[in-house]
């Protein structure tokens, strides 16, 4: 068991969720965030959807604060009302607000550098495709989030990684949430 991660007893559909991943990634390829900035951005569904950080370590991206609506042609998904769900449990559960919110894949055979981020933020993952070979390591220990349309908690504060060692695609909705 990885004390990293935590489970919560919020289900979403996953049937709706994958739906809506599909939707969405024939109108867009890679990264996809569901919220943006306030001010006018070339591509939302693009804009801060990778890393907060720049190749150094530094923030490259806006502070989670900022990003405070959710993108226009979307607003009737499936997938945003599971945001605002996330977003009342964050105020309610966490004292917290939420910023980005993003889908993130994992290709087969992949993974992300083992790293811990300097932001002070909760991580909400709900996986939206996975099995059982897609695993995260957080402080040496493996974990998984086995459970598609599960909510949850991810603790990045301490040295992890996202490993997809398996044949298929890995999707999550990642929706980081921030105290004020």
């Amino acid at each position: 068991m990885n004390p990293y991660i935590t489970p919560t007893d919020i289900k979403f559909d996953p049937i709706k969720l994958r739906s809506n991943l599909e939707y969405l990634s024939n109108k867009h390829s890679g990264p996809i965030s569901l919220r943006t900035v306030a001010h006018p951005v070339d591509d939302p569904y693009s804009y801060g959807s990778r890393s907060l950080y720049d190749s150094k370590g530094g923030i490259a991206w806006e502070s989670d604060s900022n990003w405070v609506k959710y993108i226009d042609q979307i607003e009737k998904l499936y997938i945003v009302d599971v945001v605002k769900q996330i977003e009342v449990y964050a105020g309610e559960q966490l004292q917290c607000k939420i910023g980005r919110a993003r889908l993130l894949s994992l290709n087969p055979k992949e993974c992300y550098t083992y790293h811990r981020d300097i932001d002070n933020i909760i991580r909400i993952h709900v996986p939206v495709i996975t099995n059982d070979n897609c695993l995260f390591i957080n402080n040496d220990i493996v974990g998984r989030m086995p459970q598609a349309g599960t909510m949850y908690l991810f603790n990045t504060q301490v040295f992890h990684t996202a490993v997809n060692a398996s044949r298929e695609k890995r999707t999550h909705l990642v929706v980081n949430c921030y105290r004020v």
